[in-house]
């Protein structure tokens, strides 16, 4: 029961970030639209819109890791058999699925 929970959160998540992207990309469309007509080309457009994603992602990612490494040394007591290293691959997992779905293009 807690893995569906777990995933319908990383869902969830996952589905929150596109949507934070999404809407500051498309908060900064004139500054992008501005910066093509001056003359930059597109691999410096990219790097703009990537860092700005990436400064989104740490500053969701870094405080849920912290938050899920405290729920998972709660939640060790109730469940057994599980190690420290199943604790931390999970939420590796869970980061890279995040970050594939903040620098997924759109």
């Amino acid at each position: 029961m807690l893995l569906w929970f777990g995933l319908l959160a990383l869902i969830l998540a996952a589905i929150g970030v596109s949507g934070v992207v999404a809407f500051s990309v498309s908060e900064r469309t004139r500054e992008i639209g501005i910066r093509a007509a001056l003359g930059a080309d597109r691999r410096s457009l990219l790097i703009l819109v990537l860092r700005q994603r990436g400064w989104i992602l740490t500053a969701g990612l870094v405080p849920g890791r912290v938050a899920a490494l405290a729920a998972a040394t709660g939640l060790r007591s109730l469940v057994q058999d599980v190690s420290a290293q199943q604790i931390a691959a999970g939420l590796a997992g869970t980061a890279l699925v995040l970050g594939w779905c903040a620098s997924s293009r759109r």
